[in-house]
């Protein structure tokens, strides 16, 4: 099991979520397993998503899709996020 973990900065925390889970069907549809969001207790608008794969370069392939980076700009992430990958220790 892989997961993705990306931190960014967003313009409004509501209005990124709305949007975030209107592309449930984009993000299942490329890889996506399941995801958990969580803010930052400092800063509502700094946010952290973990989403489970099946394997690295599931991973990797949905990280780097245009449309990815396209939709996040939609939904108002405001700078570049802080991509980690993931798998799990034996």
């Amino acid at each position: 099991m892989t997961q993705l973990f990306i931190r960014h900065k967003v313009k409004d925390y509501d209005s990124w979520k709305e949007g975030f889970d209107s592309a449930l069907d984009f993000r299942t549809s490329n890889g996506e397993l399941e995801s958990q969001v969580y803010r930052n207790s400092d800063d509502p608008n700094d946010i952290t998503v973990i989403t489970k794969f099946n394997n690295i370069d599931a991973a990797k392939e949905y990280a780097g899709l245009p449309e990815l980076k396209d939709k996040m700009t939609e939904i108002g992430v405001l700078d570049e996020p802080t991509v980690i990958f993931l798998e799990e220790a034996a």
